[in-house]
C-alpha cells in the first residue's frame, strides 16, 4: 500500500504476505479485516518514527507481528492475534504488538489481544499505556510455546490502568510469566 497520508481504510478484507500498511504520515483505520501470511518478518501495520496511527475496531490476524509502532499510536476496540511461535523455525518469531524506539508511544483503550510468542512488548525507550482490554498468550495446540502476555525490555515502559492479563500455566523453563 505504500505511504499513508491521512488515508482511512474502512470495512473490507485485506490479505497480503506482509506490510499492507507502512505508515510515514497519519493513518486512520476504522474497522475491516486484515491478515498476513509471512512467518519470517513484517507486520500488518508498521507505524514509522514521527507517524501517527489511529485504529478503531477491526480484526487483525497476523502470522508474525500485527502492529509495530515507532511513532504515536492509539488503538481501541480491536480484535488482534498473532500466530508467531518460536517453534515456527526457531529463528523468526515475534510478539503480536511491539512498541519500540525513543519517544514512541502507544495508548490501548480497549480490545482483545492474543499472541503465542508474546502478546505486547515495549522496548527501546518506548511507552505503552493500557487503559483496558484483554491481553493473553496461548500455546499452539499440542505445544508449550506461550511466552509473556506483557513484556518490557531495554527501558521500555508500561502504565497499566485496567485490563485482564493471562498466560497458560502449561509452559517450560522461564516461559509463561504474565508480566515481566
Amino acid at each position: 500500500m505504500g505511504r499513508a497520508n491521512d488515508d482511512t481504510p474502512t470495512e473490507g478484507m485485506l490479505a497480503l504476505s506482509r506490510l499492507p500498511f507502512y505508515n510515514f504520515g497519519t493513518l486512520n483505520i476504522e474497522g475491516g479485516t486484515f491478515k498476513t501470511t509471512c512467518k519470517v518478518g513484517g507486520a500488518i501495520v508498521w507505524n514509522n518514527p514521527g507517524a501517527t496511527l489511529n485504529i478503531t475496531g477491526g480484526t487483525f490476524d497476523a502470522s508474525f507481528t500485527a502492529i509495530v509502532n515507532q511513532g504515536e499510536a492509539t488503538i481501541s476496540g480491536v480484535t488482534l492475534k498473532s500466530s508467531s511461535s518460536n517453534r515456527d523455525d526457531g529463528t523468526h518469531y515475534s510478539y503480536a504488538i511491539i512498541c519500540e524506539g525513543n519517544n514512541s508511544k502507544m495508548t490501548i483503550k480497549s480490545g482483545t489481544y492474543q499472541g503465542i510468542q508474546g502478546c505486547i512488548a515495549s522496548r527501546d525507550l518506548s511507552e505503552i499505556i493500557i487503559e483496558d482490554g484483554t491481553f493473553s498468550t496461548v500455546n499452539t495446540p499440542g505445544a508449550r510455546d506461550a511466552w509473556h502476555a506483557v513484556y518490557s525490555s531495554t527501558k521500555g515502559k508500561f502504565l497499566i490502568k485496567d485490563g485482564k492479563f493471562s498466560t497458560p500455566t502449561e509452559n517450560t523453563g522461564e516461559q509463561g510469566y504474565c508480566v515481566t
